[in-house]
């Protein structure tokens, strides 16, 4: 039986899986078969990957997408070397699919809370039981890699974007005095470095608007945490360079 990875054209792989969703309906079925493709998603089958999930899309049926989007958010956030491939699929597929955006926001909402609570880690026992305790959290990184790749598009909400630099600021600063958490700030300002390390190098239009405002609200607030303070117990040396570095490149902006 041909499939997609078979040397039959790309366009035949994909309408048999269409036609075999239809005739199952079911969403756990498609879901198999999008979780499949993109298990096996890389730069040389994009378009073959973009056209069958285009043609999934084009049957009408809209009540997998929930679970679509928290596959394409945890497999972009977990598969750095192909998170810009991930994020261009994303933005042709809300391009063409409008309705696609509701659920990209509320997949904004549910991974910008990964930099919202940083209680427990005072409770965990070390910075490893902490990262496990939680499988979103262990790829902050990655995640922050992925906002960085779609400053490129027109896909950013913008709101929420914002809401998430002022959520892992606000908590370096929370951070910034306790020892115990120095692991957590140090992932903190590198996730901030990749953002923002983006921000300067894309020259679209959202990059340039994104520019003034991020200036505004957050250069006061890292110029004094890359301030040499001995309150500052839960910044190290690495860290506060780094803040210094970003303090650099928000004053270009």
């Amino acid at each position: 039986m041909g499939g997609a990875g078979s040397g039959a054209p790309s366009s035949s792989g994909p309408v048999k899986y269409v036609s075999r969703f239809k005739a199952t309906g079911g969403d756990d079925a498609v879901l198999m078969i999008i979780q499949d493709k993109l298990n096996r998603f890389s730069p040389r089958n994009y378009k073959e990957t973009h056209e069958f999930l285009c043609q999934i899309l084009d049957s009408g049926k809209t009540h997998f997408l929930k679970d679509f989007m928290k596959i394409v958010f945890q497999k972009a956030t977990r598969e750095e070397s192909i998170c810009p491939h991930y994020a261009r699929l994303l933005c042709e597929l809300t391009t063409k699919y409008s309705h696609l955006l509701v659920e990209m926001v509320e997949r904004y909402k549910a991974f910008g809370s990964i930099f919202e609570d940083i209680s427990e880690v005072e409770e965990a026992d070390s910075y490893k039981t902490l990262l496990e305790s939680n499988s979103d959290k262990a790829y902050r990184k990655g995640y922050a890699q992925f906002l960085g790749e779609l400053i490129k598009y027109s896909v950013l909400d913008t709101s929420l974007f914002l809401a998430t630099l002022q959520s892992i600021i606000t908590n370096i600063h929370v951070m910034s005095t306790k020892e115990a958490t120095r692991p957590t700030l140090d992932e903190y300002v590198a996730c901030l470095q990749r953002i923002m390390g983006s921000i300067q190098a894309e020259r679209t239009k959202l990059a340039l608007e994104l520019r003034p405002v991020l200036k505004e609200r957050f250069l006061g607030s890292l110029t004094s945490l890359s301030a040499k303070n001995e309150a500052f117990l839960g910044v190290s040396s690495r860290s506060r360079f780094a803040m210094m570095g970003l303090v650099d490149i928000l004053k270009t902006f």
